[in-house]
């Protein structure tokens, strides 16, 4: 028996009232569960048998932003509070499971809700993201802003706020740039750890902070290098690290008798990196190369330097991340990618359990426990695959029942998907690059389709099997899309990543043109139908692709790209605390960088370009793009699209929106989906 669950669309500024409402299914016996599944997991052959053609999905559908994203249950699981597009923006909903009465947050004025936690059944911190300019004629930066909202009395407290006491350098305190959460304090519900620096020194403090009243004490002073602090289990602070202004780095550890040791001093640090601590003091989990040499995750005696335990090794793939509990926030996990899809190995005997068991329910989907109430054994279910982008499911394992909740992307249905293929492509030394294919529906083996080549950013990042925006939009406007993972991609190994050091415009870029021949040679791409595009890095590797492969590609998209490298390296060795380091590995070995620059080489563009950038990306100065367009322009080569918000990761609806249309057209022109 169905039943409905009622979201209520609400506005208003933390006000409370109902102008409309969307209902979806909640489907309580696994009997249903198919029911409830089944519009997304149809084969595309028995789509195609009933309608001869591939549907065309609606670009709004693809653009939308998640519904239910970040999903989280109240401690006592009555509640459930998720992010949800409303006018293109993340809103916070705050919904009682048992009926449909809603809460609406909306983010404040010139701010994005990033995300959320619960901290006690009544309070929920809102982590919010803004630009700003804190003086005349500097560039904006990303800011971070931490505010508790109470459900009950709809108050909202800014825990940051400054005070009006004097910090020791004789000024004003001022606002803090970030505002990190470091622990929860999940055995202390009133409480949090805080992460400020009101100095904006580059050192961090932390503070313990009263969530219902603001009020906060210092826990640990500011040290010199040090951004990011750690808590062991007993939420005792004991590991920070960070680098100086200088982009030099630094690491400390208090030991169980309280004094802090340099960690450079000690010889692991040389070959392990720390992550989190274990249910003993001196223990912790850290990363470092396996005998496969690839990353794994290790336990080890931060005093003497011993590995204890192995705790992950692949032979072919690096772990991604260490996985949380979710309710007590200790490491229960390790997550990592096979086959292209993200897996969770779990050592906690209880989430092992209930992600098998659920694997059973429901095979067609990867597994994630997304949350727990903290008072009863209730948890909430996050699923996907490559064609669908989120499933969300309540499961009571007490009674042993799973409910479906709802899609993240309303409008999508698998059946609708392009099929997304892994692939091993060789490059020209051998050198094997995972790389994901996805192919359109009305695709036949033997037809030659125009194609893109979709490039990660990073480019340590990596391309994977899971549902992609881009890459099924693409694909469902009739285009065969690549994600080559080239030589710097994370997630192959220590070796290959590290190939990619000091390879920008070389080996990195040589993957790239490689990975495209393949694609003509393998009978899947029109050579006369071939594009290149991407963001960040991404957008520097189209670009760089059209100038050292005349002919290869028939034009380049760059989104928010590194259009002018030199300028990008300066500006981060000025302005970020640490990138006086990792610009190092930026540039190609041998060469000025003017030499593996788009600006500078613009003369060689001989096909058209696409140029978007966000006004008010804080990584990359839109400017850039602007400049390059400029240059072009004389060459008539060039079309230029600026959007005014959604900064350098495109965090809102219209961005998206923008991006899908333009590129839309400007494929279809020039080379026909």
């Amino acid at each position: 028996m169905q039943r409905k669950f009622l979201i209520a669309l609400l506005s208003g500024f933390f006000g409370i009232h109902a102008p409309s409402v969307v209902a979806f299914d909640i489907v309580p016996e696994a009997s249903s569960l198919g029911a409830a599944i089944a519009p997304f997991t149809e084969s595309k052959a028995a789509h195609r048998a009933k309608t001869g053609k591939a549907k065309q999905i609606p670009l709004e559908y693809f653009a939308q932003l998640p519904n239910l994203d970040g999903a989280k249950l109240s401690p006592n699981g009555s509640k459930i509070a998720y992010l949800i597009s409303q006018e293109g923006r993340q809103h916070l909903y705050v919904q009682e499971l048992s009926n449909n009465k809603t809460i609406a947050v909306p983010p404040l004025n010139n701010t994005e809700i990033d995300t959320f936690y619960w901290a006690n059944a009544d309070t929920i911190l809102l982590l919010l993201s803004t630009e700003s300019s804190r003086f005349r004629g500097s560039r904006a930066v990303r800011e971070t802003k931490l505010l508790t909202f109470n459900i009950k009395t709809h108050e909202r407290i800014w825990l940051a706020k400054p005070d009006i006491h004097k910090t020791k350098s004789g000024v004003g305190q001022r606002p803090s740039q970030h505002e990190k959460i470091i622990d929860l304090l999940p055995d202390e519900p009133d409480f949090i750890l805080l992460e400020l620096d009101f100095e904006l020194d580059t050192r961090v403090a932390l503070y313990k902070v009263n969530v219902r009243t603001g009020k906060r004490s210092l826990v640990q002073y500011d040290r010199w290098g040090i951004q990011n602090w750690y808590t062991d289990q007993s939420h005792q602070v004991r590991f920070g690290y960070g680098y100086t202004r200088k982009g030099k780095r630094e690491a400390v550890f208090k030991d169980h008798a309280g004094k802090w040791i340099d960690v450079k001093d000690l010889d692991w640090s040389r070959k392990y990196s720390f992550h989190a601590f274990t249910e003993r003091n001196d223990v912790a989990y850290v990363s470092g190369i396996t005998e496969h040499g690839t990353a794994g995750i290790f336990t080890l005696d931060l005093i003497s330097g011993e590995i204890l335990e192995t705790i992950f090794a692949r032979k072919h793939v690096d772990f991604d991340d260490l996985v949380q509990h979710p309710v007590t926030r200790q490491i229960v996990g390790v997550s990592y990618h096979e086959k292209g899809l993200k897996k969770h190995q779990y050592f906690s005997k209880e989430l092992a359990t209930i992600q098998q068991s659920l694997e059973v329910k429901i095979p067609e989907v990867k597994i994630q426990i997304a949350s727990k109430a903290k008072d009863k054994p209730l948890y909430l279910i996050a699923a996907r695959n490559s064609q669908i982008p989120g499933l969300y499911f309540l499961y009571d394992a007490e009674n042993k029942t799973l409910t479906y909740l709802d899609s993240s992307k309303p409008g999508i249905a698998a059946k609708d998907m392009a099929a997304v293929k892994p692939v091993n492509i060789a490059a020209r030394d051998g050198t094997p690059l995972p790389s994901i294919l996805t192919i359109p529906q009305n695709y036949n083996r033997g037809d030659r389709f125009p194609s893109v080549i979709l490039p990660h950013g990073g480019p340590q990042g990596k391309d994977t099997a899971h549902w992609d925006e881009w890459a099924q939009f693409l694909a469902n406007r009739g285009y065969i899309v690549l994600q080559p993972n080239f030589r710097g991609s994370s997630g192959f190994g220590y070796a290959f990543e590290h190939a990619g050091k000091n390879q920008w415009g070389g080996l990195m870029q040589d993957d790239l043109t490689d990975a495209t021949k393949w694609l003509i040679s393998e009978g899947y791409a029109d050579p006369d139908k071939v594009c290149v595009m991407g963001a960040s890095y991404g957008g520097y590797a189209a670009l760089m692709g059209v100038i050292k492969e005349p002919g290869l590609y028939k034009c380049a998209i760059a989104i928010n790209g590194v259009v002018n490298l030199p300028g990008l390296k300066k500006t981060d060795r000025i302005r970020t605390i640490g990138g006086s380091n990792w610009t190092k590995s930026m540039g190609l070995e041998g060469v000025e960088d003017k030499g593996v620059s788009p600006y500078h080489r613009f003369e060689e563009i001989n096909v058209p370009v696409l140029l978007i950038a966000a006004k008010d990306d804080t990584r990359i100065s839109y400017k850039q793009s602007r400049n390059m367009h400029r240059k072009l322009k004389k060459q008539h080569l060039s079309t230029y699209v600026q959007i005014e918000d959604g900064g350098h990761y495109l965090n809102t609806e219209k961005s998206h929106v923008v991006i899908l249309t333009e590129v839309e057209k400007f494929l279809a022109k020039h080379i026909g989906g």
